[in-house]
């Protein structure tokens, strides 16, 4: 009896591991897939405005992975962080990869 709760858990255990490998694996792969498009959403010195946040979301919506570039003049009044953080709370999305004014974020 207790040989055969030990087989369980193990098979478990093992499951668990497989499916946390196969979302690591998806994150290196959709950071590939994100260096290599074009941004097709810029942010300028309007900043976050109700209508570049619905055009993220009608792109994310249509391409799932997307790319947003960000202009030097959108964050000079909010930081750069902050920005990027109020661009995923607001679209509902998942940040994939940041490099320099470029964010990637990607809609499940």
């Amino acid at each position: 009896m207790r040989k055969e709760k030990t087989d369980k858990s193990r098979k478990i255990k093992n499951i668990e591991k497989k499916a946390i490998m196969r979302e690591k694996m998806d994150n290196k792969t959709l950071k590939l897939k994100a260096k290599a498009i074009n941004p097709i959403v810029r942010v300028g010195k309007t900043g976050l405005s109700k209508s570049i946040i619905a055009e993220i979301i009608k792109q994310a919506k249509h391409h799932k992975l997307i790319k947003i570039k960000l202009l030097k003049a959108s964050f000079a009044e909010i930081p750069k962080k902050e920005l990027i953080t109020r661009i995923v709370k607001e679209t509902g999305t998942e940040l994939i990869l940041t490099q320099g004014n470029m964010v990637s974020i990607y809609k499940k």
